[in-house]
Formats: structure tokens, sequence, C-alpha cells
């Protein structure tokens, strides 16, 4: 850990925005999950979480195969309501939070994050739309590695027509801030939306929006 950041963050650790905020416990919209399986992934953590509200940010920490054999990780929402809702779910002995088998236990984490307003509609899921020849999940995923670290809960087709050329892609990243917002500003300085580049061809990106997260839903 360095300032009280995980090592497995994508993101920036010295960044005052990763450091732990001055408020009550109560206000808290960070969380930390153990006894995960071993080997959870993205999908299996996030795809279980429905109905609660956007998801701010996810990192899974893996087993270190000495002290701890189970995984572990953080979560942190946009809003308070909606960690408050999560927390209630899983604290309630019905319901809980299972994966893989595995009863998941869930405390706030010491690392405290308040809401945060980030202006309009944002979310942890990007939905891409341009040409085909650049807007297929290999290529434009191939494109953000050589950008920044991520990952996905799952990546969508929604429309691959070879006919009109056209290809639209719903990447769901396990953040928002430092994944799918840095994609979006990747795209957005090199292939502006609808421009003409410095080269003279139109841009590749037709359309960059922020999708619905479905942890909401």
């Amino acid at each position: 850990m360095a300032q009280g950041v995980s090592a497995n963050y994508k993101g920036d650790a010295l960044n005052p925005r990763n450091l732990s905020d001055d408020i009550p416990e109560c206000k808290n919209v960070s969380f930390f999950l153990t006894n995960l399986p071993a080997d959870v992934t993205y999908s299996q953590l996030l795809g279980q979480i429905r109905g609660m509200g956007r998801v701010w940010a996810t990192v899974i920490n893996p087993p270190d195969g000495h002290d701890h054999f189970t995984s572990a990780a953080k979560l942190v929402f946009f809003e308070l309501a909606a960690a408050q809702r999560f927390y209630a779910h899983c604290r309630n002995p019905a319901r809980r939070l299972i994966i893989s088998g595995y009863a998941v236990k869930i405390v706030r984490n010491r690392v405290r994050k308040a809401e945060e307003d980030v202006g309009g509609y944002h979310s942890r899921v990007l939905v891409v739309t341009g040409e085909l020849s650049f807007v297929n999940k290999d290529t434009l995923l191939r494109y953000f590695r050589t950008k920044l670290d991520f990952d996905t809960e799952e990546v969508i087709t929604l429309v691959q027509d070879p006919q009109t050329g056209m290809g639209e892609l719903e990447i769901r990243f396990a953040c928002y801030r430092n994944q799918a917002e840095s994609a979006r500003q990747a795209l957005s300085k090199e292939y502006p939306p609808g421009a003409t580049l410095p080269d003279g061809r139109m841009s590749p990106i037709w359309e960059l929006r922020y999708g619905v997260d479905p942890c909401s839903i």
C-alpha cells in the first residue's frame, strides 16, 4: 500500500483525488471486499451488483499465495445513496453478496472517499461510434492499451455492419476517472469526433458518449 492506495490501482497513487477524504465514515462511498474467489474476474464481481448505482472504481487484489488465499477488492460508488443501498443489501443476512459460492465480506474502506458530482451523467461505461475499421473490439482495445492501463467488466459490440462501415462498441471499464474518462480523452484528443484530421482524413470516431452503468439498473 502506498499513500493508502493499493499497488494494483491503475491510476496515480500520488494524485490528491486518490487519497483519503476528510469525511465521517457515514459519508464514505468506498468499500473493501474480502473473501472473494481467488480467480474472481471484474465481470463476475460487477455482474453481481445490480440496482445499486453508478460504480466509480473497482480494483481487485489477487491473493499473494502466502498470507491470503482469496481475493479482495476496493469498490467505490459515485453517490452516497448508492453506497448506502449497497451496504444495506450486503449486510442483510437474507441477501448478502455471493460470488461463486463465496459469501463476500464488506466493510467501509479505511481510505475514505466522498461522493463526487462530476457534472452531468458520466460513468465507467463508454460508447464509441465510428468507422468499423477502427471501432471494432480488437482494434479499439489495442489502441487503448497504448494509452492507459485498464480492466473491463465486458465489451459489447452494438453495431458491426460491413455494408455501411459502421461500428459501435460499449466498453464497461472497471473504473471511471482513470479508465473510461482517460480513454475518452485520448480518443477526443487524437481523433476528435466528426473532425478533419491534420493529414486531411476524416476522424474514424463519429461519436463518444457515456453509457448507462449496469450496476445502476
